[in-house]
């Protein structure tokens, strides 16, 4: 089982609204979409963190929840490729 914890990131005087996604040592950071909600930005980080390693994730039924600010994703140990 993979598990990937994802975090909201504030804007600055230099970056707009972020979502950054970490697996382990992997990492990802993506621009918030205004256009989305929540948790459809936190999954989208997950994507792609998936897409920018090439990792071979099923991300069709990941689970997740929330505490103290970071969203928790897992994923199955399969090898399906999305």
């Amino acid at each position: 089982m993979k598990i990937i914890k994802t975090k909201y990131l504030s804007p600055t005087n230099h970056h707009g609204a972020r979502v950054k996604a970490i697996a382990g040592s992997l990492s990802v950071t993506i621009p918030w979409d205004y256009s989305l909600n929540e948790t459809p930005n936190h999954t989208a980080a997950v994507k792609a963190l998936k897409d920018k390693h090439g990792l071979q994730w099923d991300t069709c039924n990941m689970g997740y929840g929330y505490d103290e600010g970071y969203y928790y994703f897992t994923i199955g140990s399969g090898r399906v490729s999305v």
